[in-house]
């Protein structure tokens, strides 16, 4: 709900502040548009019942989209607090494209629900379409249309796919407001919309800005407070906002990325080798890793969920990311990517300890997170990526990374090899001593394992290349 606030705020600025929508996006003296009011008038009707605001429209149904604008102000305010899907509730029976007015209010108010609902129960962009009776189909007849008409479509459904577009192209929310400004039309209602949209996926709590904007080297800005400020001064009780951030904490169900103090432009992910794919969280667990936390000195990395994939990061940059997979056991971690800001190692550590700060209790190979751990402080060569060939005669360093890959995908257990270093370190003198004790047991037990690989596959190989590790 505060992102349509927000939204609408930024539509101000942008018009009337130009030189504070890209620092600030809300200017201290932006004011509420007729939608942006009558949003926050139905959350206060919610909210706080014995509230005098009112919520009935300004104007007549003959003022078009600016008196169906306001309505659906209310219908953000409902995908909010409702717990069932609107279409579950009002089987619309027509799926053809309608003409009349009336049509045009029903669908809309349609998918405007529909899309928060599933976007803050963790839908992606794509599944959220799919989920929505009939909007592919006249999404589609909107983009072929709107060609013909050059964009100036004023209908109330060609400002929700207006919005709609400006989300789907945006990366966060801040993003998805910068192209919402930039539309052709009653901009204060497709950012307000926008908006909505936006922080039903990615949240609102911190504005990200464009690295030319940022003077003190930290581009996360929160925003609360200014926009608190600012609805106390159009009239409103502080109060209310509370309430409305309140539900959207309640409802949400997962934590969002812009609620994240970290980097979140767009990365080039590279698929990593996954040391966690045996692991099998239940239901409890995998709700446990979608609400997350907020990072803090004991735990300093934290998972955010953007559209089917769960994000590793700490303040001010970005680890990993992965997926969680339905199996018949119950949730399976897959497609460890890495973003390339950090290496394989601390994508491992980083991904381990936030799951022990979710405080999850897998189903099977809970162990496999500690190896994990484990693995992040003694691989010496292997970068994560996969390579499948096998080179006999190639270097030191390429048979030692070889050596770790197979380690990491055969699921090998560190403290297993580091109790067999143990018991051999008992019995090496001279030279061999020398280069153990230039390790410890966790390091050796990875070349006492990559000793026994290369000598099973090649026992007459002579091994003194190992003593380069």
């Amino acid at each position: 709900m505060l992102g349509a606030i927000i939204g609408d705020l930024a539509a101000w600025t942008w018009e009337n502040d130009h030189g504070k929508f890209y620092p600030d996006l809300v200017s201290d003296n932006s004011l509420l548009s007729i939608y942006g009011r009558a949003m926050l008038n139905a959350a206060s009707k919610v909210l706080q019942p014995s509230s005098r605001n009112d919520s009935t429209p300004i104007g007549s149904p003959t003022d078009g989209h600016k008196y169906l604008g306001q309505k659906l102000m209310a219908d953000v305010v409902d995908a909010w607090i409702r717990d069932k899907a609107y279409s579950s509730c009002h089987k619309l029976v027509n799926d053809s494209v309608p003409h009349s007015t009336s049509e045009d209010e029903k669908y809309a108010q349609l998918f405007v629900e529909e899309i928060i609902f599933y976007l803050r129960k963790g839908y992606t962009k794509s599944e959220t379409c799919k989920k929505i009776p009939s909007f592919d189909a006249f999404y589609a007849a909107y983009k072929e249309n709107s060609h013909e008409k050059d964009d100036d479509d004023d209908s109330i459904l060609a400002y929700v796919f207006k919005a709609w577009d400006c989300f789907n192209e945006g990366f966060d929310f801040t993003s998805s407001i910068h192209k919402a400004v930039k539309c052709v039309g009653d901009r204060a209602l497709i950012a307000a919309l926008t908006g909505a949209f936006a922080s039903a996926m990615y949240g609102n709590e911190y504005i990200f800005l464009k690295k030319k904007y940022v003077t003190n080297g930290d581009n996360a800005k929160i925003i609360f407070d200014k926009v608190q400020q600012i609805i106390e001064k159009n009239g409103y009780d502080y109060n209310l906002v509370l309430a409305i951030v309140r539900i959207a904490n309640e409802k949400r169900s997962f934590f969002p990325k812009n609620n994240a103090r970290t980097n979140v432009e767009k990365h080039h992910f590279k698929k990593v080798v996954n040391p966690f794919g045996r692991v099998i969280f239940s239901e409890e667990d995998k709700n446990k890793i979608l609400k997350a936390f907020y990072t803090d000195w004991d735990n300093r990395y934290g998972f955010y969920l953007d559209d089917g994939w769960i994000y590793c990061y700490r303040s001010f940059y970005l680890l990993g990311r992965f997926q969680l997979k339905k199996v018949y056991e119950g949730w399976s971690l897959v497609n460890l990517e890495q973003s390339g800001e950090k290496s394989y190692c601390d994508v491992l550590n980083a991904i381990s300890q936030a799951l022990y700060s979710c405080k999850v209790q897998p189903i099977l190979h809970f162990e496999d997170i500690g190896n994990a751990e484990a693995l992040s402080f003694c691989l010496k060569y292997f970068n994560g990526f996969e390579d499948g060939s096998i080179n006999f005669e190639g270097s030191a360093k390429d048979k030692f990374s070889y050596g770790e890959m197979r380690f990491v995908k055969s699921y090998q257990v560190v403290s297993k090899w580091a109790e067999e270093a143990k018991e051999i370190r008992q019995e090496l003198k001279g030279d061999e001593l020398l280069f153990a004790n230039k390790l410890n047991d966790n390091q050796l037990g990875m070349v006492l394992y990559i000793e026994a690989l290369y000598g099973k596959w090649y026992p007459y190989n002579v091994m003194n290349w190992i003593f380069q590790y």
